[in-house]
């Protein structure tokens, strides 16, 4: 299901669970999007084996994603410079 069609639960006051639901508000995002686009679009002509192999690929690319923006990983440098991605995740009222 989109993202745009569930329901946004509303945030709570105390600082740390504000940031822990905005990671996972983001986190939801990503499943309901990013990862519902992927498997809608796996052909339904596949073995079950096969589905299994795309359905996994799916999920191991959408973690891979999730530990660079959580910086696990990811970032790119030399001597004098280093490139790194930076998600935002903000609230709009």
């Amino acid at each position: 299901m989109a993202s745009w069609k569930l329901e946004l639960n509303h945030p709570p006051q105390e600082k740390r669970a504000f940031e822990l639901w905005l990671q996972h508000a983001a986190g939801r995002i990503l499943f309901e999007d990013v990862r519902g686009y992927a498997m809608e679009r796996i052909d339904p002509n596949l073995t079950a084996e096969a589905r299994a192999a795309v359905q996994k690929g799916i999920d191991d690319a959408l973690y891979g994603l999730m530990m660079v923006i959580d910086g696990v990983s990811g970032g790119l440098g030399n001597d004098e410079q280093t490139v790194e991605l930076s998600v935002s995740v903000k609230t709009v009222d």
